[in-house]
């Protein structure tokens, strides 16, 4: 029987506060023999160690001296993109956090429990180590910000532009784009914006963060990006919303039906939902256009 291969799992902290970092080796130290660990006190310090070994996952805070978390999460985007990055920063300025939104994957606020910090990585790396291939890792991590569709995104943008904006028009925006209701969900798991850990229920969510937070984060810092309108790319992602929604009152009913209560209920729906977010991902190279094209003439067939 052929072993399975366990890749390596390379982590690097960085953070300028040494007590900071010597608090992580000392509450990280019972995982050594699952990750290769490094340690950095800069974002310069950070680059040369990504440039001279192997590096999966970027844990930063984000206010450093001279470079910054923000702009060290920018150099590795466009260096690095198939490394995970992941933030771990206690207060930042607004426009700060507001642009880690387009750099970072994961966020967690500072001070942060070391059950979390070691759950949250390791679920990351599990994923992560499905991926094998290096360029698919590039395209799966470098992929921010997210396409949404052109027609749902303009709506979005007029919407939020309105001095009284509808949060329930919003809600509906959100609700039939995959790749808008994604995001969201991240920002709800980030911390930034007070605590909606657990939650992934998107009025919910658009609730707590309130019209200004996505007026600036849509309109001013804008975190999405859209297909040419009409083009193939965008018909696609419009056939991929559709699709999810019917998968997700698909789950949502088969949950009802077996008796599952209102959360299971509601986890089901958004996971089904979010099942084909990854395909959106790779609508953006065209190499792999016409492979999406061939899943969506499934789906219609």
């Amino acid at each position: 029987m052929k072993a399975d291969i366990i890749m390596a799992k390379n982590i690097l902290f960085v953070d300028d506060e040494p007590n900071i970092l010597r608090g992580l080796r000392r509450s990280l130290r019972s995982m050594r023999g699952e990750w290769e660990m490094e340690f950095a006190g800069s974002g310069e310090e950070a680059l040369q160690k990504i440039s001279s070994g192997e590096v999966d996952l970027l844990v930063t805070d984000m206010r450093m001296p001279g470079m910054d978390g923000l702009e060290l999460l920018r150099r590795v985007t466009e260096t690095r993109p198939d490394i995970i990055r992941m933030v771990l920063s206690g207060q930042a300025r607004k426009e700060a956090i507001m642009g880690i939104f387009s750099a970072a994957h994961q966020f967690l606020s500072k001070p942060c429990q070391a059950d979390v910090l070691k759950k949250k990585v390791s679920r990351i790396m599990n994923s992560r180590n499905l991926v094998s291939d290096g360029q698919l890792a590039s395209r799966i991590a470098g992929a921010d910000p997210l396409s949404v569709v052109n027609s749902n995104l303009s709506a979005f943008i007029d919407e939020t532009g309105k001095e009284k904006p509808g949060p329930e028009v919003i809600q509906g925006l959100v609700g039939r784009d995959t790749a808008m209701a994604a995001y969201f969900l991240k920002s709800a798991g980030s911390g930034f914006f007070g605590d909606m850990s657990g939650e992934n229920k998107i009025n919910n969510i658009m609730d707590s963060l309130g019209p200004e937070i996505i007026r600036d984060l849509v309109v001013e810092y804008r975190v999405f990006s859209a297909f040419s309108e009409n083009s193939r790319e965008d018909q696609l992602a419009a056939g991929i919303s559709e699709h999810s929604i019917r998968v997700s009152e698909l789950a949502a009913r088969i949950a009802r039906e077996e008796g599952c209560g209102p959360e299971v209920v509601n986890d089901s729906e958004t996971a089904g939902f979010l099942h084909d977010m990854g395909i959106n991902i790779f609508l953006s190279y065209n190499d792999v256009v016409s492979d999406v094209q061939v899943l969506a003439d499934e789906w219609s067939s």
